[in-house]
């Protein structure tokens, strides 16, 4: 059995917590949740549970290869530190702006194409959940491996540009949040429907 070794850093173990409680959120979820009840939508317009699933981990598939680079390039140039990790980028300080768990009220983003989840039709729910769970995994493994480093120095591009960028301590936050947020559209999809508890 492998041991785990936990950051040092208080801006990491805060994003590891905020995924650990996203995967045990997910778990929750689909405990019990039929397939029929996660790939129906609440509205026309709405995205079914599945949707948002399936948007979460096409979103971290995305992301992760930028942040195993970043990573991996400040480690080979020693970028070594310790938080504080200054104001980040504007992009990444606009989109933890938007994504604030501390809205009243939840700002409304339409997502751009890259992220956009397929139809539900074509998701299989088992599969989403589990590709989700995994990338969970992998992203919980990079947070742990960029401690010590200075995840204000290091920066990556977006999916969408490379150059919109942001720095590692802000993608953390941003991907954590942002799953927090996409969960808790699922559950609402879900008791809209009426399959939630």
């Amino acid at each position: 059995m492998a041991i785990t070794i936990e950051p040092r850093c208080e801006v990491l173990l805060d994003a590891l917590a905020r995924l650990r409680a996203n995967r045990a959120q997910l778990d929750e979820l689909l405990d019990g949740a039929d397939v029929e009840a996660l790939a129906r939508r609440p509205a026309p317009d709405g995205w079914s549970a599945v949707e948002c699933l399936e948007h979460l981990r096409v979103t971290a598939a995305l992301y992760r290869p930028r942040l195993e680079g970043a990573i991996g390039r400040g480690r080979e140039r020693g970028f070594e530190g310790r938080a504080p990790y200054g104001r980040g980028t504007w992009v990444g300080r606009l989109l933890l702006g938007v994504l604030d768990p501390a809205r009243d009220e939840p700002k409304a983003v339409k997502a751009p194409g890259t992220f956009r989840p397929s139809p539900s039709s074509e998701l299989k729910p088992a599969l989403v959940a589990e590709g989700l769970r995994k990338e969970n995994e992998h992203l919980q493994a990079l947070v742990r491996e960029a401690d010590g480093l200075d995840l204000g120095r290091l920066r990556l591009g977006t999916p969408i540009s490379p150059l919109l960028r942001l720095t590692v301590d802000q993608a953390f936050r941003v991907l954590a949040v942002h799953e927090a947020r996409h969960l808790a559209q699922a559950a609402r999809a879900l008791t809209a429907t009426g399959a939630g508890a």
